[in-house]
C-alpha cells in the first residue's frame, strides 16, 4: 500500500508537469490551465516540506518497503570468491506531507 502512494505521488507530479508543459505551449508560455495556476499548486507542495525531516517526525516510525529485482548474476569466480550482480533496488514509503489537498474550484489536475 505504501508503494502505491509513492507511485501515485510520482504519477500526479508527472501529470502536473506534463499538463503544465502542454498548457504553456498552447498559451504562449503562461502557467495557467483554465483558471488554475499550475505553478502555484506545484509550489504549494514545498511550502511546509523539509526534506531533512522524516515523515511523521515525533510520531510513529515510517514503514519503508523495499524490493530487489535481480537482472543477472555473472562473472562468477570460485577462486576469487566474487561475482557481478545487476539488479534494481527500490525503496518506497508514504509521506503525508506530499498529499494533494483539494482546493475550491479544482476537482482534477489533468
Amino acid at each position: 500500500e505504501t508503494g502505491t502512494w509513492a507511485f501515485v505521488w510520482l504519477a500526479v507530479t508527472s501529470s502536473l508537469l506534463h499538463t503544465h508543459h502542454h498548457a504553456s505551449a498552447a498559451t504562449g508560455g503562461g502557467s495557467m490551465l483554465g483558471d488554475v495556476n499550475i505553478s502555484a499548486i506545484l509550489d504549494s507542495f514545498s511550502v511546509s516540506y523539509d526534506k531533512r525531516v522524516r515523515p511523521n517526525y515525533g510520531g510513529t516510525p515510517v514503514e519503508v518497503g523495499i524490493t530487489m529485482y535481480v537482472l543477472s548474476i555473472s562473472s562468477l569466480s570460485e577462486v576469487q570468491m566474487d561475482f557481478t550482480l545487476d539488479f534494481y533496488f527500490r525503496q518506497f514509503w508514504t509521506d503525508p506531507r506530499l498529499a494533494f489537498r483539494k482546493r475550491a474550484g479544482v476537482e482534477t489536475l489533468s
